[in-house]
């Protein structure tokens, strides 16, 4: 009972760790407007923890929601960006079995609608 919430920390660190250095995505709202408020944040994070995702798994879906709202939002260069490096990261978390494939699958078909939808 009382290491839930150190689990659940080193979690939400891991998550973002990656978020920042393998996505290259900069999780601080203040550095980088584009990405979600600490309490939207917060509650991704959340959303990702209690679907029990690992934390591979939790940084692709938040990636690819950064990269859904970056495309809709009119901020191509970065969609761009982040879309290259979801692939990149994405194909080796899958080939080394730190992501689900069938995870993977459902993650990059959404973030391709989405790249053809706004005609990147």
């Amino acid at each position: 009972m009382f290491g839930l919430g150190k689990k659940r920390k080193n979690f939400n660190g891991a998550v973002d760790t990656r978020l920042n250095n393998e996505y290259q995505i900069v999780t601080d709202s203040e550095a980088n407007p584009l990405f979600p408020a600490p309490l939207a944040y917060l509650n991704h994070l959340d959303q990702q923890w209690n679907n029990k995702l690992n934390e591979h798994e939790a940084a692709l879906v938040i990636a690819c929601m950064y990269f859904c709202g970056c495309a809709e939002g009119d901020e191509r260069e970065e969609a761009l960006r982040v879309h290259e490096r979801i692939l990149a990261v994405s194909q080796f978390g899958v080939a080394h079995g730190q992501v689900d494939e069938a995870k993977w699958e459902l993650m990059r078909g959404l973030c391709e609608k989405r790249y053809a939808l706004v005609g990147l």
